[in-house]
């Protein structure tokens, strides 16, 4: 009994550690865009005062509020086509709070891509999910 203690404490432990890096499986099944961070929502589109911009030319989707002070902008190497693949890009953000956040060629992996244009994209490394958005003209 003495030696199974130790075990069944460890394992506890290390059940209740949650790396803030994995993906939630929820994270693809949330409605509209956002940011994700270290397993919070750091910021989230809002139609009534937020704006979106996509430039295919450029492989750049912005996503931000209608006065500046909260933003993501992904510049991308090559643009997301297929779920699975990896792309690398820049991705800069800056909440409420106003301090920016850049991480310059990141991997992502295609977690999802919906009919409606949205592709949500996944860094497990440094645990960032972001849900961006193709514009059609």
């Amino acid at each position: 009994m003495k030696r199974i203690l130790p075990i069944l404490f460890a394992a506890l432990l290390l059940s209740a550690c949650h790396s803030s890096k994995e993906m939630d499986p929820s994270f693809v099944r949330g409605d509209g865009l956002y940011l994700q961070s270290g397993g919070k929502t750091v910021l989230r589109y809002d139609p009534l005062s937020w704006q979106l911009a996509y430039s295919a030319d450029r492989r750049e989707f912005r996503v931000f509020s209608d006065d500046q002070s909260s933003y993501y902008i992904l510049s991308c190497k090559t643009l997301p086509t297929r779920v699975g693949e990896s792309i690398t890009a820049d991705l800069e953000w800056s909440s409420s709070g106003g301090s920016i956040h850049k991480e310059s060629g990141i991997s992502f992996s295609v977690k999802q891509i919906g009919d409606d244009g949205r592709i949500w994209l996944w860094n497990k490394k440094k645990g960032i999910g972001l849900v961006v958005q193709v514009l059609q003209k």
